[in-house]
């Protein structure tokens, strides 16, 4: 799998998060995982991804550690089948992503095997978003479902897990 470098992410990321050793000094993650926390960075990606990091004190939140969260519009209503109200995080000692509803302790969803296939999905969709952003839908959408099957090629278990972050989401672009 390709490694998404920081330059590449600020081709398109208007906001990209690096966070500093002594905010991650604590977290038991992988060292590739630290790596690309420090160096690489996270990015902003339109109301899909806000990083948002959990401070050096605070606590883990249900075994993952919080690096961001999806960004709520001034509209949003909380309802139970809401996907916009919960937290991405790096699951503790595997350093797989999750996301996690508020108020759900017990239930996560799937969302990537690594912090390195999260940065490279994100880095995918925004790169094609912006690319995209001016075609009409019959056009768009094509060239969209190409980019999904790339990362399905990538991360297939992100796609084909049970309680899969991604293909919800997916689900969600097509309507």
């Amino acid at each position: 799998m390709p490694l998404v470098r920081n330059q590449d992410l600020a081709l398109w990321a208007r906001d990209i998060v690096r966070l500093e050793t002594p905010v991650i000094a604590r977290w038991r993650v992988p060292a590739e995982t630290r790596s690309l926390l420090v160096g690489v960075g996270l990015p902003a990606l339109d109301t899909r991804f806000v990083p948002d990091p959990q401070g050096v004190h605070e606590p883990r939140l249900g075994g993952m550690y919080v690096i961001g969260r999806e960004l709520q519009l001034a509209n949003h209503i909380h309802l139970p089948e809401c996907a916009e109200c919960g937290y991405f995080g790096l699951r503790e000692d595997s350093g797989e992503v999750i996301y996690r509803w508020r108020g759900e302790v017990d239930h996560a969803s799937f969302v990537n095997s690594s912090l390195r296939h999260f940065l490279y999905f994100i880095h995918r969709q925004g790169a094609a978003t912006s690319r995209y952003s001016d075609l009409p839908d019959d056009k768009m959408i094509p060239l969209y479902e190409r980019v999904v099957s790339r990362l399905k090629a990538w991360d297939s278990v992100a796609l084909n897990h049970e309680s899969s972050f991604w293909r919800a989401r997916f689900a969600r672009l097509w309507g």
